[in-house]
Order: C-alpha cells, then sequence, then structure tokens
C-alpha cells in the first residue's frame, strides 16, 4: 500500500521545484555587460582574457566558475591565482559577496577554500601555484572547469609547466575547459603572452579595456586622470599595458639592454692571447648555470661563449660538469656564487675534484649591471648567440620588481644572467683603457707638443733666497 502524500512533502518538493527553477535563472550573469558574456558562454575548451584594469575579469571568471558548478552534477573545478593568499582575496571575497548577494545557497569551507553547490554536489577549489600540496591534488583528479588569474605575474616556465602537465590533463577525462586571465605583463615574452597572441596556437583570446564597463562611472574621465597624475602618454608603455591591456615593452623595463644586432655574433674570436673565465650560480631545486667568456689583455672586449643551465644536480655532478669544461676551455679565473648552498658546492669541486674555484663578488650588484649595460650599449660586449639562447631568453624576460630599477623581479629566471654577471666582473678587459694616439710627426700640434716639452725642460727652477742675497 502506498503511503499517502501528505501536505507537507508536497510543500517540501515544490519548494525544491521552486529552488532549482530560482537556481537555473543564474542570476549572477544577469548583470554582465557583452564582453564578459561572451566569454562565459564560449564553448571553446581553451580561453583567455586579457582585459586591462578595472574590466572586471574577476567577475567573468567567477561567473564562469558558478555556471559550471550549477550545470553539472558531482564535478570539481578549481580556481588558481599566484599564492593562496591572492586567491583568497581576489575571487574568495568576490565568491562570498555573490552568494550572499544573490542568495545562491553555496556552502564555503574556509579551511580548505571550497565552494559547493549541495544540490549539484558540484565544487571549486581555490589554491595558489605556490602550494605545492594544492598543485599534487589538482594533478590527481578529474576536473570540469580551471580557471588561473594573475598570469602575467607567473614565471612563464611555472605556467606552461602547470598547465601541460597538470591542468590539461586533469581536464581531459570530463573535456573541461581552461580558463588564463590577467593583465599583460612587462615582458613580450612567454606563455601567456604566447596564447594572446599568436593565435596558430588555437586559443580563443578574449579583449576590452574599462571603457566597455557600464558599471565604472565615466571611464573616459577616469583614464585621463590617470595619465596626468603619471605624467603619461597615450602611449606610455604602462598605461597601455595595466589600463588598455596590450602587450608592449619598453626596453628599459628590462634588466639587460642586450641588442642582437649590436651584440649578437656568429662565432668565437681567434685563439692567441684569449684569456677564459667561467661563472657558476649554483642551484639544486633551481637550476645550476654555466657561463664561459673570453677576452684579451689589451682590448676592452668581451665575449660570452657559451651558457647552459641544469636543474636537480648534486655538488658532485655540478663539480663534473666544471671538469668536462675545464678540458675545453684553460680558465684564468673560475668564479661561483658561494653563498647559502653553493658553498657546498665550492667545497665539493675543491676537495674531490682540484677545480680552483674563487667567490664571486656579489657586492653592489646594481651597479655592475649598470657597467655591463654600458658594454651592451656600446657594442663592447658579444655574446655567441647560438651557444647562449638561455641566457638570451633570461636577458629578453627579465624585468625590473618596479620603476625604482633596484631589484630584478622574483618571478622571473635569472641563473644565467647571475653567471654571466660573475663571470664578466673576472674579466679584465673592461677595465682596459686604449692607447693614447699622438698627433701626426710634423703637424702643428705635434710642433706644439715639442715646444711645450723643451719649456718644462729648461724651465728655471725657483731660487733659494738665501743664495740669492748672497750673491748681492
Amino acid at each position: 500500500m502506498t503511503e499517502p502524500y501528505t501536505p507537507e512533502q508536497q510543500q517540501r518538493d515544490k519548494d525544491l521545484v521552486a529552488e532549482f527553477s530560482r537556481r537555473k535563472l543564474r542570476p549572477y550573469l544577469d548583470g554582465l555587460f557583452a564582453q564578459q558574456l561572451a566569454v562565459v558562454n564560449d564553448p571553446s575548451p581553451v580561453i583567455v582574457a586579457h582585459p586591462g584594469r578595472r574590466g572586471g575579469k574577476t567577475h567573468t571568471m567567477m561567473s564562469w566558475l558558478f555556471k559550471g558548478m550549477q550545470d553539472t552534477v558531482g564535478t570539481t573545478s578549481a580556481y588558481l591565482a599566484l599564492t593562496r593568499g591572492s586567491a583568497k582575496r581576489i575571487m574568495w571575497e568576490e565568491m562570498k559577496r555573490a552568494n550572499a548577494q544573490h542568495k545562491l545557497g553555496f556552502v564555503f569551507g574556509e579551511v580548505e577554500l571550497k565552494v559547493s553547490d549541495l544540490l549539484t554536489g558540484s565544487c571549486i577549489l581555490l589554491g595558489g601555484a605556490d602550494d605545492a600540496e594544492a598543485i599534487e591534488r589538482l594533478r590527481g583528479g578529474k576536473y570540469y572547469r580551471a580557471g588561473i588569474d594573475e598570469c602575467g605575474s607567473f614565471a612563464h616556465t611555472i605556467l606552461r609547466s602547470l598547465i601541460v602537465d597538470i591542468l590539461r590533463p586533469a581536464l581531459g577525462d570530463l573535456r573541461g575547459q581552461l580558463m588564463l586571465t590577467g593583465t599583460p605583463g612587462r615582458v613580450c615574452h612567454g606563455f601567456f603572452f604566447d596564447v594572446c597572441t599568436d593565435k596558430s596556437l588555437g586559443w580563443s583570446v578574449h579583449h576590452w579595456t574599462v571603457l566597455d564597463n557600464p558599471y565604472f562611472r565615466d571611464p573616459a574621465q577616469y583614464l585621463a586622470e590617470e595619465r596626468k597624475l603619471n605624467h603619461w602618454t597615450e602611449g606610455h608603455p604602462t598605461y597601455q599595458r595595466e589600463w588598455l591591456g596590450k602587450w608592449v615593452q619598453a626596453s628599459d623595463s628590462l634588466v639587460y639592454q642586450y641588442n642582437r644586432i649590436r651584440n649578437g655574433v656568429d662565432s668565437r674570436p681567434s685563439e692567441p692571447g684569449l684569456k677564459f673565465v667561467l661563472g657558476v650560480d649554483f642551484g639544486f631545486k633551481d637550476s645550476t648555470a654555466w657561463s664561459v667568456w673570453a677576452y684579451y689583455d689589451n682590448q676592452p672586449e668581451t665575449w660570452c661563449l657559451q651558457s647552459f643551465k641544469e636543474a636537480g644536480l648534486t655538488p658532485s655532478k655540478v663539480a663534473e660538469r666544471t671538469a668536462l669544461l675545464m678540458e675545453r676551455f684553460d680558465f684564468d679565473r673560475i668564479v661561483g656564487d658561494a653563498g647559502g648552498l653553493g658553498k657546498a658546492y665550492v667545497e665539493e669541486a675543491k676537495l674531490r675534484f682540484g677545480i680552483p674555484f674563487i667567490v664571486a663578488k656579489k657586492t653592489n650588484k646594481r651597479g655592475y649591471i649598470e657597467l655591463m649595460n654600458g658594454d651592451l650599449q656600446s657594442g663592447m660586449l658579444k655574446v655567441v648567440a647560438s651557444q647562449c639562447e638561455g641566457l638570451l631568453t633570461e636577458w629578453a624576460t627579465l624585468p625590473w620588481k618596479d620603476a625604482n630599477r633596484e631589484e630584478e623581479a622574483p618571478a622571473f629566471d635569472n641563473h644565467e644572467a647571475d653567471a654571466a654577471l660573475y663571470a664578466w666582473r673576472e674579466c679584465r678587459a673592461w677595465n682596459h683603457e686604449p692607447d693614447k694616439v699622438g698627433p701626426a710627426k710634423g703637424s702643428a700640434l705635434w710642433w706644439k707638443e715639442q715646444e711645450e716639452a723643451v719649456w718644462a725642460h729648461d724651465e728655471p727652477q725657483p731660487m733659494d733666497h738665501d743664495m740669492a742675497w748672497a750673491d748681492d
């Protein structure tokens, strides 16, 4: 006998249907403008958005993640920022505000940074790329959607590895979507730059600015005020990147001022009289880098002949690689960074392999970078480009941390750049002073110098006053 369908049960089911109907309306989508909706409704497997500041990219990604959670049953999606702290600051608080405003009924787990929809059983995990535990958790899961924010601030090698090695395979089972967002970086290089600008890679690219945002009051007036306050023209690189979301690069944002035409060469100089210096920047988790340099005592030029790096090497392996280079080059000096972890590498190389490491000079790094840039800009520093691809990549991508130009940006590789700086400092050629070239013999200037020399030789010496009186 069937149990009676009580009025209470009827009301419960009506409430449940009403709740499902209300949630199907997706109220957080109602306020999105055209450019944001185009992203949320994009069916492409890989999406990238690089709007300017105040364009509403955080709200766009939040809406995209919410919609994915409500459209599916029992799925997991992920949001990653540069750090767990920035993920909580940027997205977590935005999600909680939207949940309260629209009465979405989502459950927030503060410890895990997990947003759950109890009706669908789906959830969103939030984390940072610096959180090894969160990344490893992503590696083993199946995901419906994954969004990475602040992409312009990621080191391009980390971003590529995160996408290629972890997220894309994790999205494969559900044929999920990946979205990258961020303001363009200061360097026109790397994974984020490539997917934003190279159509052949197949990413669906979205771009807009604050001028498209109908909720930002008088955006044109505000941008004019920003330009005036910061003494920017409309073409200023910072204004173009930050507010217009464009990929532009000013060369002075880079630490090293290499120019391929001015500084690149195809081959090393001839051997007679050439002296060699090796610079080594030690690392285990980070890469160990080697940089081979050459110079002549009587010439101002220096040459970088070879540069490379490798990660995960023990002190013994580093010493072995260095010994192999010693068989090829008769080094005048071998210099390494003996600070921190490098001390163990230097001691191992000295004791077990007899490698005569000297300690790298690390004082006044900023000043020596300027001296090296002087040689780069004058053309006195040459690089055998085909043998130094890693170094040239670092030089082309390593920006200053900020406008003060005192520190390098921490998210970018500088291992080969540091090894090169250590070696270059030990080359004596940059201290070279050209021989003075005198005037042509018989010229007016030559005769003048001869006359001055005669007068200097025959000039009367000061007379002793006592002797002068004696002669009277």
